[in-house]
């Protein structure tokens, strides 16, 4: 099998083991995930991940303050969960995580980083 095809399968597998944590920490999982690998960094991509409530309130400056500390402290305690997902399926270890929340909508952008690429076997 070629090593695109390889990563494309890998991806698939995070996307379904990265949607079912999420759902299991959040009690909502995201409307749609999409993971992309390149070398040694995972971008993964939660669309619709903030609750209604997290909306509405980001719609103030300080509402969005109030969600973007609360969701910095879940995503901190959340690495504990993905983490070893993440090193499980790609058999990498990974070395940093990091995200950001989209400016306009409810988009949730995780980043993880690994000292080496990252190649299926």
């Amino acid at each position: 099998m070629k090593i695109a095809n390889l990563i494309v399968q890998l991806e698939a597998n995070l996307k379904r083991e990265l949607s079912k944590a999420y759902k299991e920490v959040h009690g909502k999982g995201p409307d749609e995930t999409t993971v992309k690998i390149w070398g040694n960094v995972i971008v993964m991509k939660f669309e619709g991940a903030l609750t209604q409530i997290e909306g509405a309130l980001r719609r103030s400056s300080e509402g969005e303050r109030l969600v973007s500390q609360m969701r910095a402290q879940l995503i901190m305690n959340e690495k504990a969960d993905y983490v070893p997902i993440l090193e499980k399926v790609l058999g990498v270890r990974i070395t940093g995580i990091s995200y950001i929340l989209g400016n306009e909508d409810s988009t949730l952008y995780l980043f993880a980083t690994s000292n080496e690429d990252i190649n299926p076997d």
